[in-house]
């Protein structure tokens, strides 16, 4: 399966800030010099998602903010099910079904 992420490099922490219409917003802890980004992006969601970082791959935008991303081994049913449950336990998202879609929103900046 197929991911669109928007990231933000040189942040806080490494944290999704928003999910809607299979898009992502990311924060990550690391430079966009040297591939520092793509590497903790791909680090990042493969602990989220609880895959091998050699199932996800920068197919596109790798000097970019905007990103895709090729995941293998996850269906698109369990990597909504696992991007849900993320925002949910950080307690400051929104959840809200838009046209069978899930459209999440950071609450708190």
């Amino acid at each position: 399966m197929k991911a669109s992420v928007s990231v933000q490099p040189n942040a806080k922490k490494n944290e999704i800030v928003e999910y809607c219409d299979q898009k992502l917003k990311a924060r990550i802890q690391a430079s966009p010099i040297e591939n520092k980004a793509n590497l903790k992006l791909i680090s990042f969601f493969s602990e989220i998602l609880g895959i091998a970082k050699s199932n996800i791959a920068v197919i596109s935008g790798k000097t970019s903010k905007n990103k895709v991303l090729e995941i293998e081994n996850l269906d698109l049913n369990r990597f909504n099910e696992i991007i849900q449950k993320s925002l949910v336990m950080d307690n400051v998202y929104s959840i809200k079904k838009s046209n069978n879609e899930i459209v999440s929103k950071k609450l708190i900046h």
